[in-house]
This record gives C-alpha cells, sequence and structure tokens, in this order.
C-alpha cells in the first residue's frame, strides 16, 4: 500500500505508472465500496486515504479508471468524503474527458448528498 509507494517502488517504478496514466486509486475505492460495511469499512477507508496522499506525493495520476469511472466520481458515488475531499485538493475535474458522466451525477445518482455538498460548495469558489 501506500508504505510501499512511498518508500519501497522504485523511480523508474513510479515512471512506469505515470507513463501508464494510471495510480489505482479508483480500483482501491472499488475494493473499498465492496467491503464490509462499519467499522471494518472505517478502516479500509483510511487505509485508502493514507494511499491517495502517498499516490499525490508521488506525482500518480490519481484520478484514473476503473471499468470506466474516474476515481473522483467512484468517491462522489461511494459516498467517501475524505477520499474525494483529497481528490478536489489535488486538482482532480469532476468529470473527466474519458467518462460520460460526472461526480455529481454519481453522488445524486446513489443518494450521496455529504459528497453533493462537498462537491456544490467547491464548485461555486471556482
Amino acid at each position: 500500500g501506500a508504505r510501499r509507494l512511498r518508500s519501497e517502488a522504485s523511480g523508474d517504478e513510479r515512471d512506469e505508472l505515470r507513463s501508464m496514466d494510471i495510480s489505482f486509486v479508483a480500483l482501491a475505492i472499488s475494493a473499498v465500496a465492496s467491503s464490509s460495511s462499519g467499522r471494518a469499512r472505517a478502516a479500509k477507508e483510511d487505509d485508502l486515504r493514507e494511499y491517495v496522499t502517498a499516490a499525490i506525493e508521488c506525482d500518480l495520476p490519481v484520478n484514473d479508471d476503473h471499468n470506466g469511472e474516474g476515481a473522483v466520481e467512484l468517491a462522489a458515488y461511494h459516498g467517501m468524503s475524505g477520499v474525494l475531499v483529497q481528490l478536489l485538493d489535488a486538482g482532480c475535474p469532476l468529470k473527466k474527458s474519458t467518462s460520460e458522466r460526472n461526480a455529481i451525477f454519481a453522488a445524486v445518482r446513489n443518494g450521496q448528498h455529504n459528497a453533493l455538498e462537498i462537491i456544490l460548495s467547491r464548485r461555486g469558489s471556482e
């Protein structure tokens, strides 16, 4: 996870991930979302936020895709507010050029009102 990315991954490995335009953040969001609920999920979300921080520090493309959806969309859809804030703070757009949908639609589609509030509060300041 985050420790390996920060300390064990070589510069060449990070460069390869950058060249492939992937950080595995979107995949990790999907994996955490499919995990159990409650405390187990909260702990996994903490680990996910640590991984996102490490990916940002390593200058990896954190708004990558998983099954055609970007990391911002997935974080909004699954109501992962902390991850959503991290991604938006890192400059990720609400809609990727490769996606048909956007984070607003994703939050509304799944009833994630907190994620929607985060997104709308950010749009007003742009």
